[in-house]
């Protein structure tokens, strides 16, 4: 907050010219000042890197006066961890009410100060599933704090986090609690201590834990029978559910005043932890009842008593005509509206009956027609039916003059539609996961074997897949389990996926449906690097997972880049193309493909970053001569490009070195090139030679000149009166004018001096 006062005797009023960035933003909060009065600039810092920010802001006072104001920062990473690096923090085992703490130190390593805040999230979507042993690594590199955010965790009640805010100074630690006191049982507690610091929120750790003790409950609350014949007995069963870690005796009591109509059976018994007590509940009318309900309840030692509410009745069935019919998939949901003309001036009571049938609190009167009511009935089948038992129920109107109407509810709960249909293009040979979402619609857990499904017989030949054998879902809850598939053929792939409750054959199912199909995404990337007129090879592997075998054929798109044609794999084996890289000339890194093509699993392009270096020397090349003289070697050019002739030029770092600068070379014919050495010093001298072609590319030869000292020439005989030439060489790259001497007498030179051009003989020295 920058604060600005108006000392001058009118208003002030201030106008920002600097333009928001994402990591600064500038709010007159007070444009216009009174005198005497103080204006406030709020300026807002939102660093999105470690670094240091320095900003410019212009200011313009009454439109006349421009005012600088230089601001600067710092962006510092967050740097908030547990003193001893835990990782998951195991509460173990608790029992219901009593109280669990664990301790942790914080340690603050940023370069600033922190104001936190702290959360305890369960995740309601499940983070990445680790358990596939066989998923690739790349695509187990997604971590939880993928998963960090608001919309996909919900807040644990059970456990509390003291304090829930802590300030931090830089290098200070300090202590956080985490307590739990459970009021339920809950297996495989986990959850993520999360610590939020402005719009940065940080996984430290994983919470586990388990709750244990007594848990019981009914599969249903209550048991509504359908219309009873007089004298005889409608069944409706009954599951006793204990999801806790302890047994218990039950014992069942029935209300007195219709114990002679309801009986539960077995009466008493010990339910064991993680069973199933099944029970039949019986409704035996012995007279004609319009409605009878009455209350049952289970003791169960040192827990408590549950409640059961049955109701039932005893009245002539209605016809068939009478007979509502329902037709849905099961966990779906269908409601029809039932309308009766009835007497305006009676009043009317319903009674409906029958599992998963229920119907609105009251009926409805027509507006437009005063003398019909209405009255809705909704079927919510949670258990599908067979071809020889349906869900019944009955609804009985009911009116002030004992009038009734009876009207016959049949359900028929159809196969489950898909809990998801999924459409999605995938690549051929890529894994790829896909997420489900599991539902438990049960009040209690259920265990479901998991497995999938293929429109064709030979699926081993289309895809792999794989799942977890079985899951265990908490009653009422959902989860994601992850489905690995690998798909090899190009072309359409439909999948089913299913979790199947063994027990009472109910399953829940996604429909998959993927294009596989290559959009030219490269399959890899390889660098190759070598030298001029060298080869590098390389082996493409390919994979032949089906049971078949097939033939992979390849094609390069560089005419340096060769590959092997084709390749036959037999199935469930490998196979290796061989791929070779050679380069006549020095190229920077250019890009080329090569893609291999099977008729049943498709193509894949692999992309080749290629490079060729200058080719190093051929040969060292020695020479050894005297001051004066010159001693030559010949080497040998090569034309290997596609053209018939090719001009090298010739070029020589060091002057002493004597070669043409031009010779033409064909193709097919070794061309030899004759390298003269002509010291022009008593120094040695070492030297390059290149042969450079626009086609055939660099030839480099390095040349080391090792010069002998003169040696005194001669004899040579003279007779008297006679005269001979001595040649004499100019060594030097420039013309000098030498000396002549003779110590003797008796000899007489021509010339005492003389020019010599360079690298020339001359006999001017005559005697």
């Amino acid at each position: 907050m920058v604060q600005c006062k108006n000392y001058s005797q009118e208003d002030v009023v201030i106008e920002s010219y600097y333009k928001d960035t994402p990591y600064l933003q500038v709010d007159i909060l007070d444009q216009s000042i009174p005198p005497d009065r103080v204006g406030a600039i709020l300026i807002t810092f939102n660093p999105l890197q470690p670094k240091s920010y320095r900003e410019i802001i212009d200011l313009l006072v009454n439109g006349k006066y421009l005012e600088t104001l230089k601001v600067s920062g710092k962006g510092v990473e967050l740097k908030v961890r547990i003193l001893n690096g835990e990782k998951v923090l195991n509460f173990g085992d608790m029992k219901i009410g009593t109280v669990v703490k664990r301790t942790i130190q914080l340690l603050n390593e940023s370069e600033s100060s922190v104001s936190l805040k702290f959360d305890l999230c369960t995740f309601t979507k499940t983070p990445p599933d680790m358990s596939l042993t066989s998923r690739p690594a790349e695509l187990l590199a997604q971590t939880a704090e993928d998963h960090s955010h608001e919309q996909c965790c919900e807040v644990n009640d059970t456990f509390k986090v003291l304090p829930r805010t802590l300030d931090l100074l830089p290098r200070e630690t300090k202590s956080v609690t985490i307590q739990c006191k459970p009021t339920s049982v809950e297996k495989n507690i986990q959850l993520w201590f999360i610590l939020n610091f402005e719009s940065i929120r940080k996984n430290l750790c994983l919470i586990k834990g388990n709750v244990i003790g007594t848990k019981f409950l009914l599969d249903r609350p209550l048991i509504s029978f359908n219309p009873t014949k007089r004298t005889s007995t409608s069944v409706e069963k009954l599951i006793l559910i204990n999801d806790g870690d302890e047994g218990a005796k039950f014992e069942w009591s029935i209300e007195q005043k219709s114990s002679n109509y309801f009986k539960i059976s077995p009466m008493r018994g010990f339910s064991n932890p993680g069973s199933r007590v099944h029970f039949n509940v019986e409704f035996s009318p012995s007279r004609l009842i319009l409605y009878l309900s009455c209350k049952a309840y289970c003791k169960i030692d040192k827990y408590g008593t549950l409640e059961l509410k049955m109701a039932g009745s005893c009245v002539p069935l209605p016809k068939s005509k009478d007979a509502i019919e329902f037709s849905i998939p099961v966990r779906t949901t269908a409601t029809k509206t039932i309308t009766k003309e009835f007497p305006a001036t009676e009043k009317l009571e319903a009674y409906l009956t029958g599992h998963f049938f229920t119907g609105v609190n009251k009926l409805v009167q027509d507006e437009t027609n005063p003398t019909a009511i209405s009255y809705e009935v909704t079927y919510a089948p949670l258990l599908m039916t067979s071809q020889h038992k349906l869900h019944y129920g009955y609804l009985k109107l009911c009116g002030d003059s004992n009038q009734h109407f009876v009207y016959r509810l049949v359900g028929k709960a159809l196969p489950p539609l898909p809990n998801d249909r999924v459409s999605s293009s995938l690549l051929p040979l890529r894994p790829h996961v896909e997420p489900l979402l599991a539902q438990n619609w049960l009040p209690y857990n259920q265990k479901f074997e998991c497995y999938y499904s293929f429109a064709e017989d030979d699926s081993e030949n289309y895809f792999t897949a794989k799942i977890r054998d079985c899951i265990m879902l908490p009653a009422n809850t959902s989860r994601t389990v992850e489905f690995l598939i690998t798909p090899y053929r190009v072309g359409n792939l439909n999948v089913k996926v299913y979790m199947k409750n063994e027990d009472t054959q109910e399953y829940q199912w996604w429909d998959l449906n993927y294009e596989v199909s290559d959009n030219g995404e490269a399959f890899n990337t390889v660098d190759l690097t070598t030298y001029a007129r060298q080869t590098v090879e390389y082996t493409i592997l390919v994979d032949n997972p089906m049971i078949d075998a097939t033939v992979f054929f390849a094609t390069s798109n560089h005419p340096d880049l060769e590959v092997q044609s084709s390749v036959a794999v037999p199935g469930r084996q490998k196979g290796k193309l061989k791929v070779n890289y050679y380069s006549l000339l020095a190229v920077n890194q250019q890009e080329a493909s090569i893609v291999v093509e099977s008729p049943e699993l498709g193509r894949t392009t692999h992309i080749f970053n290629l490079t060729a270096l200058p080719p190093p020397s051929e040969k060292h090349l020695k020479f050894s001569a005297e001051l004066g003289k010159s001693m030559s070697l010949v080497v040998e050019l090569e034309n290997l490009s596609s053209k018939n002739k090719t001009d090298f030029s010739l070029q020589v770092s060091h002057p002493d070195f004597l070669v043409d600068r031009s010779v033409p070379v064909f193709q097919g014919i070794k061309t030899p090139v004759t390298i003269t050495y002509e010291p022009s010093s008593l120094h040695n001298c070492d030297a390059l030679l290149q042969a450079k072609s626009q086609y055939a590319g660099i030839y480099t030869y390095s040349l080391t000149g090792e010069v002998i000292p003169p040696k005194p020439q001669g004899p040579y005989s003279i007779y008297p009166g006679d005269t001979i030439a001595i040649p004499f060489r100019n060594i030097f790259t420039e013309p000098k004018i030498f000396q002549y001497a003779c110590d003797n007498p008796l000899f007489v030179l021509k010339t005492y001096s003389e020019l010599v051009k360079n690298k020339k003989v001359s006999y001017g020295i005559r005697s």
